[in-house]
Parts: C-alpha cells; structure tokens; sequence
C-alpha cells in the first residue's frame, strides 16, 4: 500500500490500554471496531495526517497497518486520538 505523501506520516503513542482498532469502510459515515488485537499502552504506531473527525464525533488518526483482507484491501487501521499522543 502506497501512503499519499502530502499526508504527513509521524509516530503516535498509545496512552489507553486496550485501545481497539477500527475499519472504516468507503460506503459508512462511521467508523466500525474490529477483532483486530487491540493496541497497548506505551505501544508506538504511524499515524497519519492530524486526525478525522467521524460523523459520530469520535476524532480518529488512520494508522499504516494494514486492514486483515478480505475487509478492506488497501485500507488502514484507526484509532482513537483520545487514546494516542501523536504530537
């Protein structure tokens, strides 16, 4: 998966233990949690970009780990910001 180079891609900490992974298909306006393992505190992952506000007013940054085929090939990962210190 080729990332968008205007999207600034910057290392995020996990702060929540726990914190679970959402999909976010083309055809939802929100996002949807997933049996993806959740992430652990202190963890450190990619985000991307500063953040997306979904229509149910969760603000999420989209990961670069890649979506578990057959449920979003070519998609990313989200996760709560209220969960990451991406700064």
């Amino acid at each position: 998966m080729q990332i968008d180079r205007a999207r600034r891609v910057h290392l995020g900490i996990v702060t929540c233990e726990g914190a679970p992974f959402y999909s976010w298909p083309d055809r939802s306006v929100i996002p949807f949690g997933t049996t993806y393992p959740p992430a652990r505190a202190a963890e450190a992952i990619n985000v991307i970009g500063d953040g997306t506000l979904a229509t149910n007013g969760m603000t999420l940054y989209e990961t670069t780990i890649d979506v578990v085929q057959p449920y979003g090939v070519g998609k990313h990962y989200y996760i709560s910001a209220y969960c990451v210190n991406a700064g």
